[in-house]
């Protein structure tokens, strides 16, 4: 009876250890899976800070563009044209 009982549990430790070697490789596939997926989200991070970074750089190129603009523009109301000054020299 004791050898009886003995077999039932080993067979027993023996399913529930192929259980958690099965268990422990769906554990590695998920932890492989995890890091692929945390590398896409890093480089999309990294792609959003970039853009962030470009759209700053353009927006920054226009604002001095757009000063520039607005300083040629005083300076040419303030300034009137004659005929004499667009030409620069009469023949």
């Amino acid at each position: 009876m004791a050898s009886a009982k003995c077999s039932k549990i080993e067979k027993l430790y023996k399913k529930k250890k192929k259980e958690i070697e099965k268990l422990r490789t769906q554990l590695d596939e998920s932890e492989k899976d995890f890091q692929k997926i945390k590398k896409l989200y890093d480089k999309q991070l990294n792609w959003e800070k970039t853009g962030d970074l470009l759209q700053q750089e353009v927006d920054d190129y226009l604002a001095k563009h757009r000063k520039h603009k607005d300083e040629i523009q005083e300076e040419s109301e303030q300034e009137p044209v004659t005929e004499e000054s667009r030409w620069g020299y009469e023949e």
